[in-house]
């Protein structure tokens, strides 16, 4: 997807966006648990990440098919 003249920016703004979501929903989910009361809804949070993967997968892929790769 990322030509190699671009490839390390790239990376580092994949990686900044990965550790960010992975610092930030646990302390979602934990705050969301604290607000109601419950752990059912860190649990409902968590699963409701897992349902978006596939389809932002499926975003990245119309973007790929769109932008052949250029050699």
């Amino acid at each position: 997807m990322l030509q190699p003249a671009t490839r390390a920016i790239g990376m580092g703004v994949f990686y900044t966006l990965y550790y960010g979501a992975m610092m930030l929903g646990p302390a979602i989910a934990g705050a969301a648990a604290k607000w109601t009361g419950s752990a059912g809804v860190a649990l409902d949070f968590g699963a409701a990440a897992l349902v978006v993967c596939p389809l932002l997968l499926l975003g990245f892929n119309q973007v790929a098919r769109s932008h052949p790769p250029s050699v």
